[in-house]
């Protein structure tokens, strides 16, 4: 099993940056360990990353601010494994975080977490038309240190990609948009959630009728269901212990392949937190990460293992993972990778 890994190349925001850009590692399913590490491609914080296997074009943000040319990237994966780049779109927006695909329609969202906007592009042969599409949701929450103005933080296809979902950290939404052919925007629904919890990222089940979103600022897990052509709220819940007066730093947020289980990470902690999710999400216990600072981690597609990307201690570790129960295991397995921030089974 081969694993792609994006990193932070340059400092930013005061963040380190120890990486080169995006990497490729074998990962063994049996054992945990990590092996053959490979920098595949040389580029500046490519910070999420989506792998269109089919097409077998590789997508990727690059995240910094406006003065560093911010852009997205499309790369295509040869049949010997080298990486041919196939074109850069320069975003007028900051710090592109969160991508997704569309395969059905062949457009790429990205959302730019500093300036607020979300880029709606099309792709022919894997390469970006000239002329995206933007939408930004106005306002504000109450935590003006963290939520002065917009902040979309993560972006999701559903309806065959005729939907896409924005989850806005800065203004405590998510709002979900009905594209047109062309990508114009016929229909939003705009859901609020809690004020103050600042969502980060959302996992939505495979009939696209529920999901659910781990909040960065309040470290809390809220579980929608599907309404039309937007959500509404079924409960919020904690998803670490927090204190009085003290911003959490949520990070990602996976489902299990068989979706019975839902697991989120706690960069303030280090951890991870496993729920049992076949009815109203039960917490069943955590664990330490491996490393420090959790941002990215998947569930790979055995359902086997969790591999967590510990941004500030340079490392990608393994937990091994009970299909039963979904409780998760060290396997003291390890690796050193430069500021990892985004992964990607192949």
């Amino acid at each position: 099993m081969d694993i792609l890994v994006g990193s932070y190349s340059e400092e930013l925001a005061g963040m380190p940056g120890n990486g080169e850009g995006i990497y490729r590692v074998s990962f063994d399913p049996e054992t945990g360990a990590f092996s053959d590490l490979k920098l595949l491609y040389s580029c500046v914080n490519p910070s999420s990353l989506v792998w269109a296997r089919e097409e077998r074009h590789l997508f990727a943000g690059r995240e910094v601010f406006a003065e560093h040319q911010p852009a997205v990237l499309s790369l295509e994966m040869t049949p010997d494994g080298q990486i041919v780049p196939l074109s850069c779109l320069a975003l007028p927006g900051e710090l592109p975080c969160k991508i997704a695909y569309d395969p059905h329609h062949r457009r790429l969202a990205s959302a730019q977490y500093w300036s607020g906007d979300v880029a709606i592009v099309s792709l022919e042969d894997g390469v970006f038309d000239a002329n995206p599409v933007y939408t930004k949701q106005m306002g504000h929450g109450p935590n003006l240190s963290r939520q002065e103005g917009p902040h979309a933080h993560y972006v999701a296809f559903t309806d065959q990609g005729d939907v896409l979902h924005i989850v806005d950290l800065g203004t405590d939404a998510v709002v979900s948009h009905r594209l047109g052919s062309d990508n114009a925007i016929e229909e939003t629904s705009c859901l609020k959630l809690p004020a103050g919890c600042g969502p980060r990222h959302m996992a939505i089940t495979k009939d696209e009728r529920r999901a659910f979103v781990f909040c960065e600022l309040d470290e809390s897990l809220v579980t929608l269901a599907r309404d039309g052509l937007g959500w509404r709220v079924i409960s919020q819940q904690p998803g670490f212990a927090m204190e009085d007066g003290v911003d959490g730093s949520g990070a990602a947020i996976r489902l299990s392949p068989d979706e019975r289980h839902l697991y989120v990470s706690s960069r303030r902690l280090s951890a991870i937190a496993c729920f049992k999710v076949d009815g109203e999400p039960e917490l069943l216990g955590e664990i330490e990460s491996g490393g420090i600072s959790p941002r990215e981690f998947i569930v790979t597609s055995d359902g086997n293992w969790l591999i967590v990307a510990n941004q500030n201690s340079n490392s990608l570790t393994s937990l091994r993972r009970d299909r039963d129960t979904g409780l998760l295991s060290p396997s003291h397995q390890t690796i050193t990778i430069g500021s990892p921030v985004a992964l990607v089974e192949m």
